[in-house]
This record gives C-alpha cells, structure tokens and sequence, in this order.
C-alpha cells in the first residue's frame, strides 16, 4: 500500500503542475509522513507551523522531517490517480474513487478480526457542516 501511495504523490507532483516537481518521495518518507499525521491528531497546537518553531517545537515531527518538505508532501498527496476517474455523470462513477484503494484495503483488515463473543455498538452524531452526498440527517436523532 506504501508503494502505491509513493508511486501516485510522485506522479501528482510531476504530471500535474505547472512547476512540474520532481518530488522523489521514499517509502521511508512516506512512513514519516504518516506517522506525524497520526501524531499530529493527538498533539494540536493552534497553527501546524508551531510543530516547527523555535522554543514551542515538538521534536517528535519537527526532527523526522522539514516544515517545507511536510507541506510539499502534503501538496502533492495522492491515493489514487486522477486521470483515471469516471466522470461523475456517467453510471459507473464512484463517489469514493479518491481513496477506494485506502478503504478497499482497511475494509478488508476489519474483517479479518474475528468477531468476539459480546459486542456492544454505541452511536454519536459528529458534527459536520460539508457537504458531502451521502450524508444522512436524522432529526429525531440526539445531537448530544
């Protein structure tokens, strides 16, 4: 999946833009680049370059990889390739194209858990003002 991931950020950067960048991304990098979105979902300063800045840094990201380069990745970022997408007028369009590989993979590591004797199933709503066409509202539903 790594591989993948590396393979379609570096065709983005050079097949796409107008500088046409030669990103030369690593799986290695691609790791690190993970990794500090996963921690950055715990640790949340006010602004993403506070994680960079002299006596506030937060060495866990601000040693494994450069603000600059961070943000070029980040750019570039791609699951799945463009150029390769259904329209979305036509009937075979798939509104989750962009990260169909992403979900395809993590749906299929879900079921390979196997289930456990009891199981208990709790519901929140999470609040959401995008739009997004699939999304339900249910106005009986508590919002709390």
């Amino acid at each position: 999946m790594a591989a993948k991931l590396v393979d379609q950020t570096n065709l983005d950067a050079t097949g796409t833009t107008n500088a046409r960048i030669a990103l030369k991304l690593t799986q290695h990098e691609m790791s690190l680049f993970l990794g500090k979105h996963m921690l950055m979902s715990i640790v949340k300063p006010p602004a993403m370059r506070m994680y960079w800045e002299g006596t506030i840094r937060y060495t866990p990201i601000s040693e494994a990889m450069s603000h600059d380069r961070f943000l070029t990745i980040r750019q570039f970022f791609h699951i799945n390739d463009d150029s390769l997408a259904v329209p979305s007028d036509q009937t075979s369009h798939d509104k989750l194209y962009k990260i169909r590989p992403t979900y395809d993979k993590l749906r299929e590591n879900l079921r390979s858990i196997p289930p456990e004797e009891r199981q208990s199933v709790d519901e929140q709503i999470i609040p959401f003002k995008g739009r997004l066409s699939f999304k339900q509202y249910l106005k009986d539903k508590p919002h709390s």
